[in-house]
């Protein structure tokens, strides 16, 4: 077993892709989270002529260390794991078993093996492990 550690002090939206970056050349059979924080960015976009107004966010990372193992299964299996993060308005899903069904549906070629509810004021975030699903 072994310990991958990463911190962000800029709270850029890089954050996810240089964690997958780092999983994606690791071939493994286990990947916790040890420690996570992190932040709900809001963003609101306004159309001032259509008369429109967007907002988004997302769940950002400023600290996560995982616990990695690369011992192969009975059938030798070794997973390419990768982290995927939602933030959705709360009351957009009743609960977590809600969120699971619609994440697995939106990606049926993974395998979710984490999910970590974190709760904001208006916001409800998603933190999820997951690796190609093999037949």
């Amino acid at each position: 077993m072994f310990k991958m550690q990463f911190d962000f002090a800029d709270r850029a939206e890089e954050d996810l892709s240089v964690i997958n970056r780092a999983l994606s050349g690791l071939p493994l059979s286990l990947v916790r989270v040890e420690d996570h924080k992190g932040y709900n960015a809001v963003s609101v976009t306004f159309d001032h002529a259509a008369g429109t107004r967007e907002t988004t966010a997302r769940y950002g990372i400023d600290h996560m260390a995982l616990s990695c193992e690369a011992n192969p299964d009975e059938d030798g299996d070794l997973f390419t794991w990768q982290v995927d993060t939602s933030s959705l308005p709360k009351g957009q899903v009743l609960n977590g078993s809600v969120f699971h069904d619609l994440w697995c549906a939106e990606h049926p070629d993974r395998v979710m093996r984490t999910m970590i509810q974190i709760e904001f004021k208006d916001y409800d975030a998603f933190l999820i492990l997951h690796h190609e699903k093999r037949e």
